[in-house]
């Protein structure tokens, strides 16, 4: 089983292709913050190949589609969709800010008394 090896291999198929646009997915949809060292799995690749996927995300820069297909991504495991948190490791509501006190601050109970 291969942990971060999977982007950069997909990448090189992609890109002997001709397929461009996959080859890049396959590199940005790991990295939604553009830093080779954050990301849920382990690097299992050769020193030349992670130096070459620091340089690509260093360069790019992330389109909509990039985005998107990163949080299409946040959203599932290899056995299917699963709850954000379970990817984070902990509530995503925590991490969010003042999305506690935006979501009860327009149900205060005050306003249900009128």
């Amino acid at each position: 089983m291969t942990s971060m090896r999977y982007s950069i291999e997909g990448y090189n198929f992609a890109a002997e292709r001709g397929y461009n646009l996959l080859g890049r997915i396959c590199l940005t949809h790991s990295h939604p913050l553009q830093d080779v060292d954050a990301v849920f799995g382990n690097w299992d690749c050769s020193n030349e190949e992670y130096k070459f996927v620091k340089e690509y995300l260093g360069n790019v820069q992330y389109s909509a589609y990039d985005k998107l297909i990163q949080l299409c991504d946040a959203l599932a495991l290899p056995t299917g969709y699963c709850l954000m948190e379970k990817r984070i490791g902990k509530s995503i509501y925590s991490i969010l800010p003042n999305v506690i006190e935006n979501t009860f601050e327009l149900y205060n109970i005050e306003h249900f008394k009128n």
